[in-house]
Formats: structure tokens, sequence, C-alpha cells
């Protein structure tokens, strides 16, 4: 589907699953496009605020099972962990 990447462990079993369209939406109403005050209306305080490596430094909203990738702004993806 267009908007959805799936990861593989290994080309065999599903890890996750990343959005990247406005066309789907999580069980509490968020979305790509969704404003930063509607997730954590929604969720909450997250448990991380990025995701970081030695090159990498993501602006991101970490919860349990759900990572929001954002802009500072809103939510610009979405990857669900498996």
């Amino acid at each position: 589907q267009k908007g959805l990447f799936f990861q593989f462990d290994q080309g065999k079993t599903l890890t996750g699953i990343t959005i990247g369209s406005s066309a789907y939406i999580t069980d509490k109403g968020i979305r790509v496009g969704s404003t930063i005050e509607e997730v954590m209306r929604a969720y909450g305080e997250p448990k991380g605020n990025s995701l970081k490596n030695e090159k990498l430094d993501i602006p991101a909203f970490i919860y349990d099972g759900i990572i929001f990738l954002h802009n500072s702004k809103e939510i610009t993806g979405i990857h669900v962990t498996l």
C-alpha cells in the first residue's frame, strides 16, 4: 500500500511498519500531519524524545510499541513495532 513500509528481520519475520501517509490513523486518532499537541493529549508524556546513534539524531516521541517522528510542529511518520 502507498505510504506503508514494512520491516523484516532477515527478510522473514515482520518486525515493524512505518506509516508515511495521512491515510492511516492510530486507535487514538493520530495520523501523519497531526500536531505535537494532539499526540501529547492522546498518548501523554513519551518515554523518549529522539532516535539517536553516532550519525543520526531524529526528533521522535517514543512510546511502548509506537514511535512518532516529527518536525517540531507535526507528525511526519509513525513507526509501529511488532
